[in-house]
């Protein structure tokens, strides 16, 4: 199921968008002064724009749905936008520009590999930074289901697994629902990706693993 407008993004996943995990996030890069920075699956692109505000001095943001980039991202002389699949963008890369930090907020579990974490260290800087969290405790086959209020609307969230595939609807009153299905990874399997191209620190904070990988 395709992402809402980044409008619509924001309301539905209004819990999840808590500047303190996304601050925790941005923090594990210890200077972004001058550094030219790639957001996969970019989102509304928040993430580059923080890096930016940051003293980045430019970026890439590659997302595929063009509904979740907001106009004034567009307009930004400093971000280039690809509005592609993961897939396509790695494919289409002629390796000419280097990345010092890369970001991917929550959505490691889109596209990891060992393919993909050789090709993504092709094009980061020596000792260049990648960045990324993910959840680390895998959903029940049984699902899940979370009740709340938040921001003076309600929500239900329902989350589930049907082997290592991850299902999660999230509902707000007066939007239509959106389901996403994604691949379940363990840290051990993530760390089994990226250990022979990136120095990998593990940070776990409560249900929330954040990653500090440093390219070899």
């Amino acid at each position: 199921m395709g992402y809402p407008n980044y409008k619509t993004y924001e309301k539905l996943y209004a819990r999840f968008l808590n500047k303190d995990n996304f601050n925790k996030l941005l923090d594990l890069v210890d200077d972004y002064n001058g550094k030219i920075v790639l957001d996969l699956c970019a989102g509304t692109c928040r993430a580059i724009e923080e890096a930016l505000n940051r003293g980045a001095k430019c970026g890439l943001a590659v997302e595929q749905e063009s509904k979740m980039v907001p106009d004034k991202i567009r307009s930004k002389c400093n971000i280039d936008l690809m509005e592609y699949s993961l897939e396509e963008f790695f494919q289409s890369l002629n390796f000419e520009r280097v990345f010092n930090v890369v970001i991917c907020q929550q959505a490691i579990n889109y596209w990891l590999c060992k393919s993909s974490a050789l090709t993504l260290s092709t094009i980061m800087a020596k000792d260049g930074v990648f960045i990324f969290n993910t959840f680390n405790t895998k959903p029940k086959a049984k699902p899940h289901i979370k009740e709340y209020e938040f921001e003076g609307k309600n929500f239900v969230e329902t989350t589930w697994a049907k082997g290592n595939k991850i299902h999660h609807v999230q509902i707000r009153e007066g939007l239509d629902l959106h389901h996403t299905i994604f691949e379940w990874m363990s840290d051990k399997y993530i760390k089994s990706c990226l250990n022979e191209f990136f120095k990998v620190e593990l940070i776990k904070d409560n249900k929330t693993s954040y990653y500090r990988c440093i390219k070899k």
